[in-house]
């Protein structure tokens, strides 16, 4: 399998919240960094744990407009996170708001096709804003007031 084919499995399983399948894919010892959170995780069970929290928040989440690059024992790849806040989103209430978040993720695979390392981009804010959760923080960083209409 090269490693498009097997970052292509691992987010089938992600769009159908398989975690046995995902699981399947990972080694044990995988470090995940998602840049945007400033987060890294060590372990499989912490990054099964990263991904039950986005699919719990975002039920119908999954990859779309998916474009890869295969770069021998690493893949990156290109696309849309998508879905809709209708579950907690850490310590917040669900937004019923839809995301739909370009993406960067580089992935590097073992000669055993595990997922060994993986790296996350995508803008927060972005985020933040199609969710409803930073317009008020924008609005007082720029002195917008919507009483005011400016």
């Amino acid at each position: 399998m090269t490693s498009v084919q097997a970052h292509r499995e691992f987010y089938q399983a992600f769009g159908h919240h398989d975690f046995d399948a995902m699981g399947a894919l990972v080694e044990p010892g995988v470090r995940y960094v998602d840049h945007s959170l400033g987060t890294a995780l060590d372990g499989a069970q912490a990054f099964l744990d990263y991904l039950r929290a986005w699919t719990a928040a975002f039920p119908d989440t999954h990859v779309a407009d998916c474009r890869y690059w295969d770069s021998g024992a690493a893949s990156h790849a290109i696309g849309l996170f998508r879905g809709t806040n209708t579950g907690r989103l850490g310590d917040r209430a669900a937004t019923g708001k839809a995301m739909d978040i370009p993406f960067f993720e580089l992935y590097q695979w073992n000669d055993r096709g595990l997922l060994t390392h993986g790296e996350a981009l995508y803008d927060g804010l972005l985020l933040g804003h199609q969710l409803g959760m930073v317009d008020t923080i924008l609005a007082r960083w720029l002195g917008f007031s919507r009483e005011k209409g400016r």
